[in-house]
């Protein structure tokens, strides 16, 4: 972790806890699952403050993010280990969040994040109202988690638990396939997942299995082959990163709506700028698209400039540019933007230099 936050700039960290250590289970293993003993809540809890402190030291930083357990319900022959939703609130509210506490530490708690969400009838009956109808365990809990095999379109079906009781949400594991696939194909389905969790199922962030596969499978977001000493770009990379590049985290969703089914839009307001908008193109022909900001999108869209500490309001109609030449000046719009089912009306902030700008820096002649 010290490496890549040197190297790459990395300062977000989510860590999860495959299995505990083997005295500690009910089958004495690493692996196959099992269940930890109640006896060894307490000693589990102080493992993990203890992992998390030595990570603060080195890193000079909290952890972000800490995961109870990986797929709780699944009991593979690698590091692995089951949970139900009452071992969760035992286990987190009497004893990992008293000692995460005690130890000073802000790591976020997040549960349970299975290996398949299975819609929100199945996730919410298994996880979602079991987990947050404990008030302790809502408390204590700071993020809900999926992650997202198997699945087809029920990452668009929204969690009633989760929204009820008003918790983010992530999806954090997912690849299609085993074998390598660089396909325009693999691609469109990775930015449909993503289009659908975040427009349709109101989830928060996104993720893929690994940065890099090493056996030159689909693990990755890029294939490494540590035989052949070779790597491999695939599409996908390109898919995920117009997501990624664009719409960093703390950017806000917007309501977005497309009249073509074969364009899938997602619109936000980022942390830095206005509007940013993916645009997906599911079918295997052109398509032209108009691109419409605002309730009354049709209507002329006034940009402001200010002048002597005056502003002054040019009415240009949807599509036109102003452009100042040879000085900038503080400038923004008035945005009309669907929030949900709300229409908010929005002061785009003021900018002073013309760097990105899209449309800011232009001609009156």
């Amino acid at each position: 972790m010290n490496r890549v936050k040197s190297t790459y700039g990395v300062n977000q960290f989510l860590v999860t806890t495959w299995t505990p250590p083997a005295f500690m289970k009910d089958n004495n293993s690493c692996s196959n699952g099992g269940s930890v003993l109640a006896q060894y809540y307490p000693d589990l809890a102080n493992t993990s403050v203890l992992w998390l402190q030595n990570a603060k030291a080195s890193l000079g930083q909290d952890i972000n993010v800490w995961s109870v357990q990986n797929e709780p319900t699944t009991s593979p022959s690698y590091d692995s280990a089951n949970y139900t939703p009452a071992q969760f609130i035992s286990y987190v509210t009497g004893h990992l969040k008293p000692a995460m506490q005690n130890a000073g530490l802000t790591t976020k708690i997040m549960v349970p994040e299975p290996a398949v969400y299975g819609g929100a009838s199945f996730f919410d009956s298994n996880w979602g109202f079991p987990i947050l109808n404990d008030a302790t365990m809502r408390a204590d809990v700071d993020i809900m988690a999926t992650h997202g095999y198997a699945q087809t379109s029920d990452l668009g079906d929204p969690s009633q638990a989760v929204q009820q009781y008003n918790k983010p949400f992530w999806q954090t594991e997912v690849y299609f396939g085993r074998s390598y696939s660089g396909t325009i194909s693999d691609a469109l389905g990775v930015a449909k997942s993503i289009y659908r969790a975040l427009n349709l199922g109101n989830l928060n962030a996104w993720f893929y299995w690994w940065a890099m596969d090493f056996s030159s499978g689909n693990g990755g977001v890029i294939s490494y082959s540590n035989t052949a000493w070779t790597y491999q770009v695939p599409k996908r990379a390109y898919a995920l990163g117009n997501f990624s590049r664009f719409i960093r985290p703390g950017s806000v969703m917007l309501g977005s709506s497309s009249t073509n089914s074969n364009l899938q839009v997602t619109a936000v307001s980022p942390t830095s700028g206005i509007v940013a908008l993916v645009l997906t193109n599911s079918s295997k022909q052109s398509i032209s698209a108009t691109v419409s900001l605002g309730y009354e999108a049709a209507r002329p869209w006034p940009i402001w400039i200010e002048t002597g500490g005056t502003p002054t309001a040019f009415e240009l109609p949807p599509g036109a540019a102003l452009v100042y030449k040879g000085i900038d000046l503080p400038h923004w719009r008035d945005c009309s933007l669907p929030i949900s089912s709300i229409t908010a009306s929005t002061r785009c902030s003021k900018r002073t230099d013309s760097r990105a700008r899209n449309t800011a820096r232009c001609s009156i002649d």
